[in-house]
Parts: structure tokens; sequence; C-alpha cells
């Protein structure tokens, strides 16, 4: 007594062991536990506790339930069955204050331990705790129960009824309560972000960030709440596709992890910077960052094994190894299942049926879905309902039914747009490609997804010339005058017209933006001049050309031979030709409505002749002539294919667009006069002959050709 009495705490303990005072051990113990605890000296009480008895520890809930708190961070399972003994003695004996806290002891050791398996069990007795102990014993008990149930919700029962209020309790307290207890406030505060993350909903989970980051500058702050901030910091740049922070993050609480020797979060560390190289497409430093993964399996959480099998699922997919994938991505199902973490059960779900459509097992990926879709429909997760939709989009498109797979890519990217998902695990570039150049070819959220292209780099591997929406970052108009664009925005010139830059691009795009050798650009850029100033002029020029243009990689100039690289060029004219060539290929192949609409879709690009204040230079006047001739017969067959139609009124409509563009086309005005002819229309045909024969007098000073003669005077004779 003495002793104690003089705060020699320690001592007073060990001469209790000697003389084996049980009852005055028990009363030193519950006495000093707290205070003990909070001085982070929870060996020095399990090694007291470990000298009682074992029925004396069994039949005192109180010593059960501070052996539980001892054992919280070296031995969660041994704490939790701790945890487990004092929540019965205590409801057994009706005490309010011990049933709540040890019920929040067996959640949160759970939860420390990822194993989210019991989560349902346990907050169904709370349920039966509210109904026998209606009223909680203090304020701050009950705070610490409404953030272990949030906890207790968050992963391991998401789709619980009243997971919104739950969650709106938690968020509330974690902003406004001075919370005592540092650990839950981190664990909440944790989950919170993450919760937020998942639900779409960045600005709350930024709001709970920032009271993380602000506690982990605090003096108190363990190197563990530092290493776990940065980790949801992570976590949270991926989300919001801040993919070299997230790097920086993991990296710089590793290097903590490594000076302080924690290492608890070494692999979930390891996990996010592995997934954001992924999402970058770096798979190199990816798969240099889960072999180290790898070499933490035997001894980490089921969790992080699970996270592996997931990114080595992602990483054989980037790679086109889907049966890897497949068998990756069943073992880390098998673990999320195992373990109850219904999120990343329902993503690996969704991603089996993505593979399996990969493999073309069109049936099993349609039974995956199915499964997923009640989970899916439980879960309060936009990235879920997003990842969900766009996996039902490709469904369709495999099946063939464009219809339904764009309305499904309309869900996802409306969803996309509000919560603004720029990136999310099991990112591949391709099928993103894909979804994006279908989604901006049906007119869907197209700021949206052109932003997204702009920010992921989704350059197609064979360029999307027809979709007129797709984000180039430089567009140049060439029919009927000259415009350069770079991300949608004109070129403004500091000072006079850069002429011979511009020359030098024209040049190309007249050529197709193909490989043209050095010395036929300088021949045709500066024909006076002989080949050392040729050369020269052309060095100068193309530096000059690359400033203005600003965009890297733009124009590729190898073994002397200068292209335009078409990922990052959209021209009208390339647009133009693409369009024409690919409705005549719809047409051999008896897809008559789709050559038809790539047809009046490149007709509409032609607002007139190629480049007209450059027509007479050398390397346009070919490119000018070709497209030029190529909508006149365009515009022609056009006409005669309604007139075959009986369709007379479509057919004056085309020739009339044809002239609106080029009004010295003397086969708009012949075919235009036999349209009038066939309606009827004799005074329309006749003024349709003066018109032509005035314009070709002052623009060309020629008469009309015999042809149109003929069809004049029989227009007179009708």
């Amino acid at each position: 007594m003495l002793l104690e009495e003089s705060g020699r705490i320690e001592e007073a303990a060990t001469l209790c062991i000697d003389a084996g005072d049980w009852e005055r051990l028990v009363d030193v113990i519950l006495g000093n536990a707290p205070a003990m605890m909070a001085q982070g000296r929870s060996q020095t009480v399990l090694e007291w506790l470990e000298h009682l008895p074992h029925s004396v520890l069994e039949q005192t809930p109180y010593l059960l339930f501070w052996s539980g708190v001892a054992l919280f961070s070296c031995n969660p399972p041994g704490s939790r069955d701790r945890f487990k003994q004092a929540f019965t003695l205590f409801r057994a004996h009706g005490d309010a204050a011990g049933v709540y806290l040890s019920w929040c002891g067996v959640v949160d050791t759970a939860i420390h331990a990822s194993d989210y398996a019991p989560m349902r069990q346990w907050i169904e007795l709370l349920n039966d705790v509210r109904q026998e102990i209606p009223a909680f014993p203090s304020h701050d008990i009950e705070v610490r129960v409404a953030l272990s149930l949030f906890n207790a919700v968050a992963f391991g029962l998401p789709n619980h009824p009243d997971i919104h209020a739950i969650r709106e309790r938690a968020f509330s307290l974690v902003c406004t309560e001075n919370i005592a207890d540092a650990n839950l406030f981190l664990s909440t505060g944790l989950h919170l972000v993450i919760h937020f993350i998942y639900q779409g909903d960045f600005t709350r989970a930024g709001i709970v960030l920032n009271l993380l980051q602000q506690s982990a500058k605090s003096k108190e702050a363990t190197d563990l709440v530092v290493i776990m901030v940065k980790t949801v910091e992570a976590h949270y740049a991926f989300a919001t596709c801040a993919l070299d922070t997230c790097i920086e993050k993991a990296f710089e609480a590793l290097a903590l992890a490594a000076t302080s020797g924690v290492h608890l979060w070494d692999t979930h560390l390891y996990g996010h910077a592995a997934a954001a190289a992924l999402a970058k497409g770096n798979e190199k430093i990816a798969g240099e960052l889960m072999a180290r993964m790898a070499t933490g399996l035997p001894i980490c959480r089921s969790v992080d094994r699970a996270y592996y099998y997931w990114l080595m699922s992602w990483n054989a997919s980037l790679r086109g190894d889907f049966n890897d994938a497949r068998q990756f991505q069943e073992l880390a199902v098998e673990l999320a299942t195992e373990i109850g973490f219904l999120a990343p059960e329902t993503v690996g779900l969704i991603e089996m049926a993505e593979i399996s459509l990969e493999l073309g097992t069109v049936q099993e990926a349609t039974a995956y879905l199915e499964k997923a879709l009640p989970l899916v429909q439980s879960i309060d997760s936009s990235f879920l309902h997003f990842y969900y939709t766009l996996t039902e989009a490709h469904l369709h498109f495999k099946l063939g039914n464009e219809g339904k797979g764009v309305d499904y890519l309309s869900k996802a990217f409306c969803l996309g747009r509000d919560r603004r998902i720029e990136n999310f695990f099991f990112w591949r570039p391709a099928l993103m490609t894909r979804f994006c150049a279908k989604a901006l070819e049906a007119g869907i959220e197209v700021e949206y997804v052109a932003g997204l292209i702009r920010k992921r780099g989704l350059w197609p591997t064979e360029p999307q010339l027809h979709i007129e929406h797709w984000p180039w970052p430089l567009r140049i108009d060439t029919l009927g005058g000259f415009a350069l664009l770079r991300d949608g925005k004109p070129v403004l010139f500091a000072g006079k017209v850069q002429k011979k830059p511009l020359e030098m691009l024209k040049a190309l795009a007249a050529l197709g933006g193909e490989e043209s050798r050095e010395g036929q650009l300088a021949d045709l850029l500066w024909p006076e001049a002989d080949g050392d100033t040729a050369r020269n002029s052309f060095k100068v020029t193309l530096h000059r050309l690359r400033e203005l243009l600003g965009v890297d990689k733009a124009l590729s100039l190898q073994e002397g031979r200068l292209a335009m690289d078409r990922r990052y060029f959209w021209t009208d004219a390339w647009a133009f030709e693409h369009m024409l060539v690919a409705a005549q290929l719809k047409a051999e192949a008896g897809i008559e409505t789709e050559a038809l609409n790539l047809t009046k879709k490149a007709l509409g690009l032609y607002r007139g002749r190629f480049l007209p204040e450059d027509a007479d230079r050398p390397w346009a006047i070919s490119t000018c002539k070709r497209l030029h001739n190529r909508f006149v017969l365009n515009i022609v067959a056009l006409g005669n294919l309604y007139r075959a139609r009986d369709d007379n009124n479509q057919a004056i409509t085309w020739y009339m667009q044809g002239l609106e563009v080029d009004d010295l086309a003397e086969e708009f005005y012949q075919n235009l006069m036999q349209c009038y002819l066939a309606a009827g229309l004799r005074a329309e045909a006749v003024n349709s002959y003066l018109r032509c024969k005035k314009t070709l007098a002052m623009a060309l000073g020629i008469s009309p050709s015999p042809k149109t003669e003929a069809i004049y005077n029989a227009a007179l004779n009708a």
C-alpha cells in the first residue's frame, strides 16, 4: 500500500506477486492499467496478468478486458478472445460500461486483423444489447460505440440498411468531437476516408484526410500513426488519379517503416505503389514492386495477400494473358470471401466477368455479373456501380447489342462525370480507349470523356479520324481555309505570323503526314536555295515549328525522315478521305446505312478547296485536285443514289449543298438541272443554267460545256 501510494507501482505489483497476494495484485492492475496503457506500457501489464492464477483471470471481466487491450497490437487473435470472454461476463453481470467497451474491443481487433467475417454477428449482438441496455453509461462510451460501429459496417457490412445514418454520425463525431482515444480516432478517420472514396465523395474524404494529417503532425503522433496516415494519403491519391503522388506517399511511409522498424503496412504500401504504376502503364516498375510484396506474403495479413493476387491479375490482364489473370483473380476472390471483405469480393466478381469476356466465354461473364449485381446494388459505392456498368456495356458490345451497350456506357460515363471518376483498379487503356471512342461517336458526356482521354493519354493505335470530338492535342483545318488549334483553342502568335514554319506544317499535312525525306521537303519549301542552305533552313524552321506546336513528340525526325504522329494530329483533309474509304468498305460489305452516314459525315467536312490561299504551291496542287475530285464524285454519287430512289428533293438538296461549297463544279449544275426537269420544274432548271453560265464567265472566263448546253436546250423545249 505504501509503495502504491508513493507512485512506485511496479514495485508494489512485484511485492504482491512475491507474496502471492492475488487480490491486492488485481487491485493494482485494475487501478493502474488505464494509465499504463496510455503510456504505452502494455507489456508490463501483460507480465502482471501472466502471474495471476488462471481462475482469477477467467472470472474477473475487467482483467480480461485489460488483457485484451494489452494484447491488441502484438496478438490480435488473443486480444479478441479476451474481449469476447469479457463481453460474456459483463453481459451476465449487467455491467453496461463493460458490455459496450468489450463489444468495441471485439470489433476493433477484428478490424485491426482485417477479419471482417464476424462483423454481421457482432452488429446483430449490439442490437440485442441496445434492447437490454438502452442508455449508454456515459457520453464517451456512446461516442466509442458509434465509431466502432461505423468501422464494423464500413468494411464488414457495407450493405447494412442503416449505413448512411451510421456514417453520418461517425463523420460528425470525427469532425466535431475531441476524441480522447487516438487509435479510435485514427482507425475511424482512415475508414471514413476509404468509405468516402468508394462512395465517390472526394470532398468529404479530403476533409477527414486533412484532420488525420493534422493529427499526424502532432508531437504525440507515433511512427505507426504517421505511416497509417501516409497509407491512406496514397489511397486517396490513387483514387483521384494523382498517381505520382500515390507512389511518393507510399515510399515516404516505407522509408519511415525502415527507420522505425514498424513494418505492419509494408506489403499494403508496396501494393498502392504498384497499383499506381500499373495505372500509369509502367508494368516494369509495377512488377518490381509486386516482387517486393511477394517477399512479405508468408507473414502478412490475408487482406494484403488478396491485394497481391488482385494486382497480379491486373498485371496479367494488361499483358493480355487472361488465363493467368483468371487464376490470380480466383485466389483474390477466395481470400476476400474468406475474410468477409465485401467490396473487393464484388470487384473481383466483376473483374472475373471482364476476364471471361476477353477469353470469349460470354456465358461465364453473364453468370459472374449476375452474382455481382445484388452486391453492387446493396453497396453505396460509385466505383462499384461505375465498373459494373462499364462491364455490362462491354458484355453487350461483345454480343453485338450496340444499342444496349451504348445505353450502359451512357449510364457509366454519366456517373463518372458526376463523381469525377478518372481512375480505378483494373484500368486497361486499350479497353477504355474503345469505350471513349464509342461514347464520343454517340455524343455521350463529350466534355467528361474528352477530359478523361487527355488526362489518361488514351491515344488509339488506329487514329479515330472519323470522330471529330476526339480531343486531339493539335487540330489543323485545311478545307476552305487554314486554322491551327491546340487543345481546342486557336494558336496565337506573339508578333508577326511565322509563315515558314506554318508552310512546313501545311506541306506535311498535304503529304499525308507520312514520313517525308528531309531533302524532299527542303526542295519544296526552298526551291531556289542550294543544298546546304536549304538543309540549314529546314533545321531552323523545324525547331521553330516544334516550339509553335508545343506538343512533345508531335513531329518525329528519324534517319532524315520527318513525319506527323497521327496520335497527336487531326486534320479535316485526313478525316475526309478516311471516312470516304471507310464508307466504300461498308458499301462493299452490304452495310448501306452506315456507308451512307459516313459519306454524309465526310462531305460535311469539305467546306472548300484544300488550303485555297496556297493552291499554287507545288506541295499543294495534287492534294487540292484529289480532294476536290473526291468531293465532286461523292456529291454526284449521293445525288444519283437519291434519284435512283425517286427522291428528287433529297438529290436536289445535296447538289445545292455541293454548289454552296464549290459553285464552279459544272457537274453539280448538270445534275441539278436534270433533277428539276424530272420533277417538272422547268423554270428552276433554266435558272440553274443561267447561274452556271454567269458564274463560269465571271470566275473563269469560259462558257458552259456542250453537255450543260444540251440539258438547257432540253429544258427550253420541255
